[in-house]
């Protein structure tokens, strides 16, 4: 087995794990977090939205931003976090109403109330 395809699969284990979080949120990465953890370590997003800023923004890799928002956002499934990558250098909007967090906008597509992308209907709709 080549290394590349050796990589793959551990990526593949990776997000299968951190993905099923939902699920079991004490699964632990082995020697690190676990699904417990780390949503809360990214929880001071709320902290700074509670105290009264306007505008956050969070930095991380995309894997970590899209499973803060699989355990947080209420508008779009876990399995579609899972599904669509966002790069590392990739955006996405969330916004708190005091209750909950959606997902407004991922990948620079602003996404529709039901969480689909784009907002509105048509071929742009369907999922990849």
């Amino acid at each position: 087995m080549t290394w590349c395809r050796q990589l793959s699969l551990v990526h593949e284990a990776f997000l299968k794990l951190v993905f099923g979080w939902p699920t079991d949120s004490t699964t632990r990465v082995p020697r690190g977090e676990s699904g417990q953890e780390v949503p809360e370590r990214f929880d001071v997003v709320y902290e700074a939205v509670r105290s009264g800023a306007d505008t956050v923004a969070m930095v991380s890799h995309g894997v970590a931003i899209r499973v803060w928002l699989a355990a947080r956002a209420t508008n779009v499934p876990t399995h579609d976090l899972a599904d669509r990558e966002l790069d590392n250098t990739g955006i996405a909007i969330a916004e708190h109403d005091g209750t909950t967090w959606r997902i407004t906008s991922r990948a620079g597509k602003r996404l529709g109330p039901s969480g689909n992308e784009p907002h509105g209907s048509g071929p742009g709709g369907r999922r990849l």
